[in-house]
């Protein structure tokens, strides 16, 4: 009976490390890099690491790259129209090959129920902005991944 027991804890064990994340998990490259320096990046995991994971979440959360919208979504016209001051218009055929989008770059409306879409020029790929609660949600699910 206890090896039936020990057997069953190491498997608890072993499965619920798998199914957490790690912070280090969290490499320097991709929409990370674009958003924030080597310099930043490191400091926040050595001494932030729920604000590192929180950027990284909100950075893949917000948004995706797709030749498809949702039924419902309503369209906002091209992403350049949104960039914010001091910044410049991203390379479109840069975010259609990395299917990555900065969003901090943009002053981007979101909405509660509805997806707003963004035209990447002439492409036919949109950037697909998600309403508030479900990109709330993956975040918050993100978050409890990484043990925050």
């Amino acid at each position: 009976m206890k090896k039936i027991s020990f057997l069953f804890l190491m498997i608890c064990f072993v499965m619920s490390a798998f199914a957490q994340q790690n912070i280090q998990s969290i490499a320097y490259e991709g929409l990370i890099a674009k958003a924030i320096s080597q310099e930043e990046f490191n400091k926040l995991k050595a001494e932030a690491p729920s604000k590192l994971a929180d950027l990284y979440l909100d950075l893949t959360h917000f948004c995706y790259v797709s030749d498809q919208v949702p039924a419902g979504s309503r369209n906002l016209g091209d992403y350049c129209d949104y960039v914010s001051p001091g910044q410049t218009c991203d390379n479109a055929a840069s975010i259609v090959s990395s299917r990555q989008f900065n969003h901090r770059k943009y002053a981007i409306p979101t909405d509660e129920v509805v997806y707003n879409v963004l035209n990447i020029g002439n492409t036919g790929y949109y950037v697909v902005i998600l309403p508030t609660p479900e990109r709330t949600k993956k975040i918050r699910e993100g978050m409890k991944k990484f043990g925050f």
